[in-house]
């Protein structure tokens, strides 16, 4: 289970912010202002995005030890977050995939879908490997452990 890391992220968020400030600064405004310092601001703009996006929204996974309740407290905290479980990636066609394997992907219902992050759990005999969104796992472990 991987996502794209912190320079994929980094370079969305640069990109994007880039476009938007320099469209915004250069076409925006009643008086346009010179074309270096447009291009200052939003190279400065932009940095500042991606690096904050960059921290937020990467991808990240931890391993926690699997105890006979944890599959539940996951369950328990990710539903009060406004989570539900909406696939079970663990087929019988899926040749790579053992029984002892098991991956549930967790997403939140509706509009708020758009906003939020997937969240992927996988148990493998012991270990249960929880992998999303940098903020969300953080806040998540933070109240399993």
């Amino acid at each position: 289970m991987s996502g794209p890391g912190v320079f994929p992220t980094f370079l969305y968020y640069f990109a994007f912010t880039y476009l938007v400030v320099a469209i915004v600064l250069k076409k925006g405004v009643t008086e346009p202002l010179p074309t270096d310092i447009t291009y200052a601001i939003s190279l400065i703009s932009s940095i500042s995005a991606g690096a904050l996006g960059a921290y937020v929204n990467r991808t990240i996974q931890v391993s926690i030890p699997l105890e006979p309740t944890t599959q539940t407290k996951l369950s328990t905290l990710l539903e009060a977050m406004g989570y539900r479980p909406i696939s079970n990636a663990n087929s019988e066609s899926d040749s790579k995939r053992t029984e002892a394997s098991d991956c549930i992907i967790y997403e939140r219902p509706g509009l708020s879908k758009l906003f939020s992050s997937k969240v992927f759990i996988q148990t493998t005999g012991t270990v249960a490997t929880i992998a999303g969104r940098a903020s969300m796992i953080k806040r998540l472990t933070s109240q399993l452990i």
